[in-house]
């Protein structure tokens, strides 16, 4: 297995972060073959401070990803672009590859976003990574809101996760052999973008929990833009929306709306569904009292043996002819009132 490990290092006055995450018992189980890093660092740090700072000889190889401003005022767009070009620098392979991201940022959306690019499979935050007796990877995650544990066999080539840190020192691992190969590439930061949107930085805050009326979306909403319609449509009806587990790793929800196994757990009095086929894992996360209300364009998706009314159409369909609907009714009610 081959370890590509994504730093974000925005200021060398900071505590110290670990020398390399190879020293962390998360990872004690697995058989490593390579182990990369590629740091975001200002230009004007010198690689003697960045050798200083993750060891001399911790890596096979270390990509410096220079800008010319502090990291910490890159968006989330910015840091998917830069990390895309230092992936690219590196290759994929056909090995299996873990991503992993160590930084103060809350880089769940950017981890998202690169698996969507790399067509590979985001498993949001992990506590512990091994192997089974078939030598596939499993993965350690916690659910409910950490109330239990999670264990999840993975069989995708490219896995793109967060590995939670412990809370206290790690032991220093060196190399047995080899010489690390250092590389620094000057970046234009002034004209980095991406195609990909994130939403705002308070997302965090989002809560679920108190929320009477869910509008949730998931894989058969097909697109970022479509995902917008969701929100429209609970502006219109005063809900909130959520997203299932493959929306949340497609980038088009962030990780605090996933509603799942391994997302939040939600008691509204409706629940509406967009485009999720309901798994078992994402049924776990709605209280079994919820109204569900389901939209999918497969007639045979297993949220309609839950839900109290479905409707089989495509969502980029049913959701615009649905707006259009409410909207008109709004429009109907208020002229209705005003000649009262």
């Amino acid at each position: 297995m081959r370890l590509i490990e994504l730093v974000v290092q925005q200021s060398f006055t900071e505590e110290p972060l670990p020398e390399s995450l190879l020293g962390l018992p998360a990872l004690d189980l697995i058989s490593v073959h390579a182990h990369h890093l590629i740091v975001v660092a200002k230009s004007d740090v010198a690689d003697l401070a960045i050798r200083q700072r993750y060891g001399l000889n911790q890596y096979d190889s270390v990509l410096v990803m220079s800008c010319s401003i502090l990291p910490h005022w890159f968006t989330h767009e910015q840091l998917l672009d830069v990390f895309a070009q230092g992936i690219r620098r590196l290759g994929l392979g056909q090995e299996t590859c873990v991503f992993l991201s160590r930084t103060d940022v809350g880089l769940n959306d950017v981890i998202s976003g690169l698996a969507c690019l790399f067509d590979g499979y985001a498993s949001g935050t992990v506590e512990r990574i091994s192997t089974d007796a078939e030598n596939s990877i499993v993965l350690k995650k916690t659910g409910f809101g950490g109330r239990l544990y999670l264990h999840q066999k993975v069989t995708e080539r490219w896995i793109f996760l967060t590995l939670r840190h412990p809370n206290r020192p790690l032991t220093r691992l060196c190399k047995d052999s080899g010489e690390c190969v250092w590389t620094r590439e000057e970046i234009q930061s002034e004209t980095l973008g991406s195609n990909a949107k994130f939403l705002p930085s308070d997302e965090a805050l989002i809560s679920l929990a108190e929320s009477s009326v869910i509008v949730a979306g998931g894989r058969g909403m097909k697109s970022l833009d479509s995902f917008d319609l969701l929100h429209e449509l609970a502006a219109e009806i005063g809900g909130m929306v959520a997203a299932s587990l493959p929306a949340v790793d497609a980038g088009w929800a962030s990780v605090t709306r996933q509603v799942g196994q391994s997302g939040q757990y939600v008691r509204p009095d409706m629940y509406i569904a967009f485009g999720i086929s309901g798994t078992p894992q994402h049924l776990a996360g709605i209280d079994p009292l919820t109204t569900i209300y389901a939209v999918n364009k497969d007639k045979d998706a297993h949220i309609f043996n839950v839900a109290q009314l479905g409707v089989v159409e495509s969502c980029e369909t049913f959701l615009p002819l649905l707006l259009q609907e409410l909207r008109q009714l709004k429009r109907s009610r208020l002229i209705h009132n005003s000649k009262c």
